[in-house]
């Protein structure tokens, strides 16, 4: 009876372990696309929409 305990614990850790390797694998390429983004600057669309928006210095 213990055994099969075990095992299930064992098979649950193994379960939130996969869980958590994806999760952060995804998080690792959500900030390595965002890396690849500033690497090549902000594109000009995105430049022109947010100074349309900047407060003007007095």
């Amino acid at each position: 009876m213990e055994a099969k305990h075990r095992q299930k614990a064992d098979a649950a850790e193994l379960e939130r372990l996969r869980k958590e390797n994806k999760r952060l694998a995804e998080e690792n390429e959500i900030l390595q696309m965002g890396e690849q983004a500033n690497a090549t600057g902000p594109s000009a669309p995105a430049n022109a929409f947010f100074a349309s928006r900047a407060v003007k210095p007095r």
